[in-house]
């Protein structure tokens, strides 16, 4: 039995209507990326599925720069957010860094997705980029004090969901197709 959207449509070709609204919720996010302050000395690229956001970070005077990608792949339910500073990559392999999903590729821990802090719902803006920087506040005060001073569940990877398919990270500065943990 073909479905009704199909069935209605010319020459039972599938209705598209659910690809455009995706592809129409993306763009509105990236559009509201751009007036976003906290990520406005930003590098971008929106592609038909997923988006790339790239921009710095710094806290305070003293504070390093730090460059981070956001990588919104919108077959899933949140953005991905990664620290691509080389200082960070030497860190993490000197000291496990708290709240990350990938040790490997610095990917932030912003949210817990099963207390729904996060939905696609929610304005990018007002969500994971202050979360950004409200992470590596955490993370400069860490590198001193050896004690992660945000709150939030800390979870083991070996409890992280492994992903199909694959991530738009590989080096930095640079986004590429690469396979997931």
């Amino acid at each position: 039995m073909l479905s009704r959207s199909r069935a209605n449509a010319p020459n039972g070709q599938r209705n598209n209507s659910h690809q455009n609204n995706h592809a129409a919720n993306l763009a509105q996010y990236f559009e509201s990326l751009k007036l976003c302050l906290l990520s406005s000395n930003s590098s971008r690229q929106i592609k038909k599925n997923h988006f790339y956001w790239e921009f710095d970070v710094k806290l305070s005077t003293f504070s390093r720069i730090y460059k981070v990608l956001l990588i919104w792949d919108f077959s899933k339910n949140s953005p991905s957010v990664y620290i691509l500073n080389d200082e960070v990559h030497k860190i993490v392999k000197e000291r496990t860094i708290p709240h990350l999903y990938s040790h490997e590729k610095i990917q932030l821990c912003l949210h817990y997705p099963k207390y729904k802090d996060f939905s696609k719902s929610m304005s990018l803006c007002e969500t994971i980029v202050p979360w950004t920087y409200l992470w590596i506040s955490y993370y400069e005060e860490w590198l001193y004090s050896n004690e992660w001073k945000g709150d939030g569940v800390h979870i083991k990877s070996s409890e992280l969901p492994r992903p199909k398919g694959r991530s738009f990270l590989e080096t930095p500065n640079q986004c590429s197709d690469i396979k997931r943990l």
